[in-house]
């Protein structure tokens, strides 16, 4: 009788180990793999539509707002146990909810009390094109030269950018000195 009960219950717990790996691995089957680029429309009214994508990658990220000339910002993702997504920043503080249809994404995008339905679809990743603007010359009529002057009294040093007209005129001289703090001399600080 104890021989029967003892193989009984290796039988029940070699039946249990089978059915518990059997499950783990339709479970990791059943996990969405949501790697990939994707790309849509942030519709925020009826004039403004700003064009966003997405790189997922295995522990990262990588957003672009091209209108916004900001490109492969690292934010954050997860998956929570329904298979759905969430993709998030905390210094941006926006998040986008979804799940996967097919290939696109289905969810909506959250900032600042804002909730607004949004597709992402999967494409092939484009490098974006450089925006040309009015302001940007073709061809610079001044010379650029990129400087560093070291205050002799506290050693400080002064990075700046001398820009000095081709034509051998007489010109004016414009000083730019910007405020206190870590800038990049291109509005961001």
């Amino acid at each position: 009788m104890k021989k029967l009960i003892i193989f009984v219950s290796i039988l029940f717990i070699c039946e249990s180990l089978f059915t518990r790996g059997n499950s783990e691995e339709l479970i990791a089957q059943n996990i969405t793999d949501f790697t990939g680029y994707y790309e849509g429309d942030l519709y925020v009214n009826e004039k403004i539509t700003l064009p966003l994508t997405f790189e997922i990658l295995e522990d990262v990220v990588l957003f672009s707002s091209p209108d916004q000339m900001l490109f492969d910002f690292e934010v954050s993702y997860e998956v929570d146990s329904k298979n759905q997504i969430r993709i998030y920043s905390d210094l941006i503080k926006f998040e986008i909810y979804g799940e996967q249809s097919t290939d696109d994404i289905i969810g909506t995008f959250k900032q600042n009390g804002m909730e607004i339905p949004i597709v992402l679809f999967k494409s092939e990743k484009v490098e974006p094109k450089e925006i040309i603007r009015p302001q940007t010359p073709i061809e610079l009529s001044y010379e650029v030269e990129e400087v560093e002057i070291i205050n002799k009294t506290n050693s400080y040093k002064y990075y700046g950018t001398l820009t000095i007209p081709k034509n051998k005129e007489k010109n004016t001289v414009i000083i730019f000195i910007s405020g206190s703090g870590i800038q990049d001399r291109n509005i961001f600080s």
